[in-house]
C-alpha cells in the first residue's frame, strides 16, 4: 500500500501530527483546491525540498536538487513551449550517468508527463524536483547569456517576416507565443536586469522600435528591430 504523503512527511522531517492535522483542517474547510504539501510550504511547516523527497519516496522517483544550465540540451527543448513546461513544472535534461532524464514536479500528472516523453521521443528516466528548482533550470536555458542567438533566430523567423502593418492585434497575440519572440523579451529581460537598469522603454517609431535601458540616469539604446514586431513584443511584458 503507498503511504500518504502527510504520513511520510511527520516521519522524514520535523512536521509534527498535530501541525498535519490542523493543515488538513485548513485544506477541507478553506483551501480544497491546494494539496496538503503545499498547503504546509505556505504555512512554513516544511520546506519545498521537504515535500519533493516525500513524494520522490512516495512514487519511488530518485530525487534531484539541481539541474545545471549544461545539462539542459536546445535539441530537448526546440519542440517545448516554455509556458507549457513552467505550467506543469517539467524540465527534460541530460544526466551524467543515467542519460536522458525528465525531471517533474507533480508525478501524478501522469497524462502530461507521458505526452512530453512522447515528444521527445527517446526513452528517459523520471527524476523528481522541486518546482523552484525546475523553474530556475528553464530560466538558465532560456535567459543563459542573454540568449544572443534570438535576435538571429528572430530575423529568420518565417512567421515574423510575413506581420505587416495591418496584422490584426489578435494575430500577433496568438504570434507572440512562437518561441522567437518568447526568447527575445526573456533576452532583453534578462540583460536589463544583469546591467542594473531601472527602466526598460521599448520604443516604437515609423518603422522601427528601440530597446532602452535606463541605467544610472542615463538611456542607452540596446536594440533595434523592425516596426512590426511591437505588438508582438508588447504583448509579452
Amino acid at each position: 500500500m503507498i503511504p500518504l504523503i502527510g504520513e511520510i512527511l511527520v516521519h522524514r522531517t520535523a512536521l509534527s501530527k498535530e501541525d498535519l492535522a490542523g493543515a488538513l483542517a485548513i485544506q477541507e474547510e478553506q483551501a480544497p483546491e491546494k494539496r496538503i504539501g503545499q498547503l504546509l510550504v505556505e504555512m512554513g511547516r516544511i520546506s519545498e525540498t521537504d515535500v519533493g523527497k516525500a513524494l520522490a519516496e512516495q512514487w519511488g522517483y530518485p530525487y534531484v536538487e539541481e539541474i545545471t544550465a549544461e545539462s539542459i540540451g536546445t535539441e530537448l527543448l526546440q519542440n517545448l513551449p516554455i509556458e507549457f513546461l513552467r505550467k506543469h513544472g517539467i524540465l527534460p535534461f541530460r544526466e551524467e550517468q543515467e542519460g536522458l532524464a525528465l525531471a517533474v514536479a507533480d508525478p501524478t500528472d501522469t497524462m502530461t508527463v507521458d505526452s512530453v516523453v512522447n515528444a521527445i521521443g527517446s526513452p528517459c528516466t523520471k527524476v523528481l524536483c522541486a518546482r523552484t528548482v525546475i523553474e530556475a533550470g528553464l530560466s538558465q536555458y532560456y535567459y543563459h547569456d542573454g540568449d544572443p542567438a534570438a535576435q538571429t533566430e528572430l530575423s529568420t523567423d518565417e512567421r515574423l517576416q510575413n506581420v505587416s502593418a495591418e496584422t490584426y492585434t489578435e494575430d500577433l497575440l496568438d504570434l507572440s507565443k512562437g518561441a522567437p519572440i518568447i526568447k527575445l523579451v526573456n533576452a532583453f529581460l534578462f540583460q536589463a536586469g544583469q546591467s542594473r537598469a531601472s527602466d526598460i522603454h521599448v520604443e516604437p517609431y515609423e518603422h522601427e522600435v528601440k530597446i532602452r535601458f535606463r541605467i544610472d540616469g542615463v538611456l542607452y539604446t540596446r536594440s533595434t528591430f523592425p516596426r512590426q514586431y511591437f505588438a508582438a513584443m508588447v504583448s509579452r511584458l
